[in-house]
């Protein structure tokens, strides 16, 4: 039995679609398990606390709010005093609804930055959504 002209042409395109296929399910599962089964990827001693606070801002912007906040609370254990990470972690509390811990967390970037409207607004935004569940805050 001999094959014509165009069903070699269909057999080789057909093959060539569904290697295509196959690459591209293949990428999609290989990122797939690289998202959710390495969250927090840090290399012994050499993630500063600006790079590490690079991959809080990647993941919140990707929507992965709970590896923004695991690199987001490791920046907070190496530098304390780098204000920035608090204001990040009260955002992604209150992007993912906890604003009892995002008012916490934009109280501590107000002790470190006192002059940081956005953190002040942000304050009150978390304050409203809080409606009071958690009414016992101090003074700043």
């Amino acid at each position: 039995m001999e094959l014509s002209s165009y069903h070699i042409y269909f057999i080789i395109i057909a093959t060539f679609l569904f290697f295509l296929l196959f690459i591209f399910y293949k990428v999609h599962i290989f990122f797939e398990k690289r998202r959710k089964g390495k969250k927090l990827q840090l290399s012994e001693g050499k993630n500063t606390p600006l790079q590490l606070y690079s991959m809080a801002i990647t993941s919140f912007n990707n929507g992965d709010f709970d590896n923004a906040i695991l690199l987001l609370q490791e920046i907070i254990k190496i530098n304390p005093n780098f204000p920035e990470p608090y204001c990040t972690l009260g955002l992604t509390y209150a992007e993912i609804g906890q604003h009892h811990e995002a008012i916490k967390a934009f109280r501590l970037a107000l002790q470190r930055m006192p002059k940081c409207p956005e953190a002040y607004f942000n304050l009150a935004i978390s304050y409203f959504n809080d409606r009071g569940q958690n009414c016992r805050h101090e003074p700043i």
